[in-house]
Formats: structure tokens, C-alpha cells, sequence
């Protein structure tokens, strides 16, 4: 499971913050991104997850990515 996480953290999860560069990507990777954050350790949300998550918060279009946010923070 360690080995897992950490090919979540070090492979999975960059590849999913590159294709956050095109907002319309975004409502179908943040559900993976979610599970990934859901996941890991505290050190890791705090260092890698949440500095990836900040930017996602101020995009308003298209509008799922503030739907997936808020329904997944609930």
C-alpha cells in the first residue's frame, strides 16, 4: 500500500496538476486528485496536494470544477 501511495504522490498526482492547466480538464481529474488527497499522509497534503489545490479554487468556468469542490470539501 506504501508503495502505491507513493507512486500516487510522485507520478499520478503531477500528471494530473499538468492537465490543470487547461481548465475545461479540470472537472475530470479532480475527483482523481480528491481520492489521491483523500489518501494521503498529512505531510504530503501540506507540502504537495495543498499548494496544487489553491489555484483550482479561484477558477469560476467551467462551473463542475466549483461543484466538484464543494460537494467533495462537504
Amino acid at each position: 500500500m506504501v508503495v502505491l501511495q507513493r507512486v500516487n504522490m510522485q507520478r499520478v498526482f503531477p500528471s494530473l496538476c499538468n492537465e490543470c492547466s487547461n481548465n475545461n480538464m479540470v472537472p475530470f481529474v479532480l475527483p482523481n486528485m480528491m481520492l489521491i488527497a483523500e489518501k494521503a499522509s498529512d505531510t504530503d497534503f501540506s507540502k504537495h496536494i495543498f499548494p496544487a489545490f489553491v489555484p483550482l479554487f479561484r477558477i469560476t468556468d467551467p462551473v463542475q470544477v466549483r461543484c466538484h469542490t464543494q460537494e467533495d470539501l462537504a
